[in-house]
Parts: C-alpha cells; sequence; structure tokens
C-alpha cells in the first residue's frame, strides 16, 4: 500500500489541457483573455496585423457560401472578420463578460420571420456579437455552421483541442474552418521567450506551430487549403517605428516561414455513405419480372462462349503463322 500511494504522488495532476496544475504557469483563459486581446489589437501594432489579415482573408473569404457563419471572439469592434464572405447570416461569439457591452438587443434570426432580410455588416459594427458563450462548450446546435472561423482562440484556451472538436460539431459535412494564431518561429515567439514571465495579453497565451494545428486538423479529417505566416516586423508599439520597419514586409516571399501571425484555411473531408445498388428491380406488380433471371444467365453464357471462340480464332492464327 505504501508502494501504490507513493507511486501515485508522483504522478502531476494535470488539467485540461494537459499541463500541471502545480506549474507556477497558469493555463490562460479564452473567456477572461477576449477583453485584453480586443484592446491589444486597438493599438498601433494590432492595427497593423488586423490589415494585414483582412487583406489575406479577402483573397479566401469570396470562395466560401453558405448560409451561416461563426466567428469565435471579437478583435475588432469596426470590422467583421467575415464581412467578405458569402454568407447570408454571419454571426460572431464573445465572450460572457464582454456580452453586456457586445450582444445585440435585437431579436434573434431564428424568433424572425423566414422572409426577413439578412443582417448587414454595418449592424456587426454597432454590435459585433450575436451570441454569448465558451468556445469549449458552444451554445450551438451541430452541423449548422459553414465556415468558422477562430482568430486566437487556440492560444488562450485551457484545451484547444477540445475547442476545435466544438467546430468541427458545429460544421456542416463540407464546412470550411479558418484559424489565426501567433507563430513560436517568429520575433514575437522569440520576446515570449524573454519575457516568460509576463502574464500581459498575448504573451500569456501559448503559441503553437503551423505543423502541430496542421496535425491536429487531419485528425479531424480537414484538408488543408492554405496556409501562410505574415508580419515580419518586430512586435514594437512605436507607430514611428513600425512605419519605418514596413520595408521588412517587401521579404514576405522569402521569409513567410517567418511570420509573426499565421493563417490556416482548411475545409472539412467527410466521406457520404452510397448506397448499394440493388441488382433486380421489383416489378410494378411486384417481384421480379417472368423471365427476366433466365434472360441473363442466357445472355452471360453467350458472351462466355463469344470470348472462347475469339481466344481460339487468334490462338490459331498464331499457329498459322509459325507453320508458315
Amino acid at each position: 500500500m505504501r508502494k501504490k500511494s507513493s507511486e501515485n504522488s508522483k504522478k502531476p495532476v494535470l488539467a485540461a489541457g494537459g499541463h500541471s496544475l502545480l506549474s507556477r504557469t497558469p493555463l490562460p483563459d479564452w473567456v477572461e483573455s477576449q477583453p485584453h486581446l480586443q484592446e491589444w489589437y486597438s493599438s498601433e501594432l494590432g492595427q497593423s496585423i488586423f490589415d494585414q489579415m483582412m487583406d489575406r482573408l479577402d483573397h479566401i473569404l469570396p470562395t466560401v457560401f453558405g448560409y451561416q457563419g461563426l466567428q469565435l471572439g471579437v478583435i475588432n469592434n469596426q470590422r467583421s472578420l467575415l464581412e467578405r464572405a458569402g454568407i447570408h447570416r454571419p454571426l460572431v461569439l464573445a465572450s460572457p463578460n464582454m456580452a453586456a457591452s457586445a450582444v445585440s438587443t435585437e431579436p434573434a434570426a431564428d424568433h424572425e420571420p423566414e422572409d426577413a432580410p439578412a443582417q448587414a455588416t454595418s449592424d456587426l459594427s454597432q454590435s459585433p456579437a450575436q451570441i454569448s458563450g465558451d468556445v469549449l462548450n458552444l451554445p450551438i446546435a451541430s452541423d449548422v455552421m459553414k465556415l468558422v472561423i477562430m482568430p486566437h482562440t487556440l492560444e488562450f484556451c485551457a484545451d484547444p483541442y477540445q475547442a476545435l472538436r466544438e467546430a468541427d460539431r458545429i460544421l456542416t459535412n463540407d464546412g470550411h474552418i479558418i484559424i489565426v494564431g501567433f507563430s513560436p518561429w517568429s520575433l514575437f515567439g522569440l520576446k515570449k521567450g524573454l519575457i516568460r514571465w509576463n502574464r500581459q495579453v498575448p504573451w500569456n497565451g501559448r503559441f503553437y506551430p503551423r505543423n502541430r494545428i496542421t496535425d491536429w486538423l487531419s485528425v479531424l479529417s480537414y484538408r488543408i487549403e492554405y496556409r501562410q505566416a505574415f508580419f515580419l516586423r518586430p512586435p514594437i508599439r512605436s507607430p514611428r517605428i513600425l512605419k519605418r520597419l514596413q520595408v521588412m514586409e517587401k521579404n514576405q516571399r522569402w521569409l513567410s516561414f517567418f511570420g509573426a501571425v499565421y493563417l490556416l484555411h482548411a475545409k472539412k473531408q467527410t466521406v457520404p455513405l452510397i448506397p448499394a445498388k440493388r441488382l433486380w428491380l421489383p416489378h410494378r406488380g411486384g417481384g421480379l419480372k417472368a423471365g427476366s433471371l433466365a434472360r441473363v444467365r442466357e445472355t452471360g453464357a453467350r458472351a462466355v462462349e463469344v470470348i472462347e471462340l475469339r481466344s481460339q480464332h487468334k490462338s490459331r492464327g498464331r499457329g498459322e503463322q509459325l507453320d508458315k
């Protein structure tokens, strides 16, 4: 009994994300980090990254069409990441602590008449979120979303794989998912490694490499359609220095691997079940047609005889050629 108790005491107590609860580094929380992330994106540095993000989304989203799309989290009060998508009903989910100021007071579309017009993107700028909830337990039915955008959702989530499973649950069989995250192989990742004690957003999050996110998506049967990292400038908040270092973006073509932010676009690959075709169609009067099975057997026997005669004819012709 003493040996078992000592062995159990050596095992670390793990949280949902797989990290020790006794570790000094606390697990990031998506709900608590959302207001700070939105504030960080309102800075000059965050706005520069947001502009480049929207430029790349403008090339992807116009090719995605569907009825409903969802953005997880609000990083910009003025613009929605879904504004260029071919989505009839774009929705934005906000954390509960931002619900009082972000969630719209207008009735939801489920209670509106069927002939109600689609909500314009200008409404999203005034009230950027229509839903309140947590990414680990989305208050949305399954198989209803054509597109899900996750801007920095995995970095500030205690269980990132559970967040991916929730997004996969609400997506349709041919749905699209777009993931935006900070890359550890960049100047941002270098700064995060140097200031590990910093508990401010975004440095308190966990930066996952792109190949790990790709592996998670492949396990969930997704095919990568597009992936690219951007923003080569260092994490400097001074607008004057950022403008001077803008020349670094000209090397995007060759140094894209070291971009501070990556964007992944994947499509869900669900293999539909194809029913097996019946060999015999039932007759309208019930049962098979009289003599149909016999005729098929007779036709098959004749086909076999024709094949045998052709093979014999070819063998005879070859034999005559050899005799000559």
